[in-house]
């Protein structure tokens, strides 16, 4: 399989993990909402696999597409947790104001 068929593959799987978790009952999400919802899903899928399938030592194009797919749908988990091992996210008030 060639880059560009990897990257498709990577492409539809995580878009269809997305709408799969879009589906899910949600607390009034707006269609704009919605698509942005499955967009985000698609793109974490797509950088986030290679790096998770690579340190995992997954090697089959089948696995890599199922876990573009778990990733996909998880991806709100998935992006929250990289964020954090990677110290980027917000950073907790340290109390120096504290009296």
């Amino acid at each position: 399989m060639d880059r560009f068929q990897e990257f498709l593959h990577l492409l539809a799987s995580g878009f269809s993990g997305a709408v799969v978790a879009a589906c899910i009952p949600h607390n009034g999400r707006t269609p704009r909402q919605t698509f942005v919802f499955i967009v985000a899903g698609m793109l974490t899928a797509i950088w986030i696999t290679p790096l998770f399938a690579e340190w995992m030592g997954i090697t089959k194009p089948n696995t890599i597409s199922a876990l573009s797919f778990a990733i996909g749908m998880c991806w709100q988990n998935v992006a929250g947790k990289v964020v954090e091992k990677l110290g980027l996210g917000k950073q907790k008030d340290s109390g120096a104001e504290s009296e």
